[in-house]
């Protein structure tokens, strides 16, 4: 096996091991007094070498939030992958520094491509409300029994009740527009809100983006009547960008929810 030293020259007198071989010299005090989760100084003999499941890369990253008097990283050069596990290793090991760093540089990736693993992180964690609070608006699609078992119980009822208030407005969209004497327009709005329907479904937020997804022409809005198509289209799609208006955030139905069982 090969070895690297690490930090050995700053008078480190507990020696980790990492999964891929990497020796890391940390001075003790610093872990006693910045984390929690390791082993204690008397637990542990000068020469002896503890080994950790974490690779190099992560424990490298984790270990400069244990020293006393030195700059926290900013992680801004760390992509989404090594943010992950140094957030894991924070938790596992309980270094509180490393633990706010990372979840304030995961609100950098907040995108339909990394909510469903900043959703678990944050559900598997106490403590991170404010992550799922905001992935909510893109993980809302999700089928409950697919988060039932990994939501905090605390949230369960308030998150039902807010993909409630999404599927009530994802039903509504379905063409306005009668089914008796069809003709190449109604065809052509049927397919568009269809597509628009398929689009929200892929990524919840673009539900706050109905007016991009079904354009309307103004300057081709006639009289007001049911017998008139753009007024019928108007009127329908103007009336579910209201509903979606007055939808209430996540934080709104835990707060309400919170309030209503302390007074049980």
């Amino acid at each position: 096996m090969v070895f690297i030293s690490v930090h050995a020259d700053n008078g480190g007198d507990v020696i980790f091991c990492s999964s891929d071989d990497v020796r890391f010299y940390i001075r003790c005090q610093d872990l006693e007094y910045l984390t929690e989760g390791f082993p204690a100084g008397d637990q542990i003999s000068s020469s002896e070498v503890v080994p950790l499941a974490e690779k190099a890369s992560t424990l490298e990253l984790l270990f400069q939030f244990t020293q006393r008097n030195t700059p926290l990283p900013d992680l801004d050069d760390v992509n989404f992958k090594q943010l992950m596990d140094l957030a894991e290793a924070a938790e596992k090991y309980v270094v509180h520094s490393a633990i706010r760093v990372c979840v304030m540089r995961m609100k950098d990736f907040l995108d339909v491509e990394h909510a469903e693993e900043i959703f678990n992180f944050a559900a598997r964690h106490n403590g991170h409300e404010s992550l799922i609070f905001a992935v909510a608006p893109m993980f809302v699609g999700k089928e409950l029994e697919d988060v039932a078992y990994i939501m905090p119980a605390d949230l369960y009822i308030p998150w039902s009740m807010y993909r409630e208030q999404w599927l009530k407005i994802l039903s509504h969209l379905t063409c306005p527009l009668d089914v008796f004497n069809p003709n190449s327009k109604k065809k052509l709005w049927r397919t568009r809100i269809l597509a628009a329907k398929r689009e929200i479904m892929a990524n919840p937020q673009l539900i706050h983006h109905l007016e991009e997804l079904i354009e309307l022409e103004k300057d081709t809005r006639g009289p007001k009547g049911d017998d008139d198509m753009n007024a019928v289209l108007f009127l329908w799609r103007d009336g579910i960008v209201e509903q979606v208006k007055r939808m209430r955030t996540l934080k709104s139905f835990v707060l309400e929810h919170r309030q209503r069982k302390a007074v049980i």
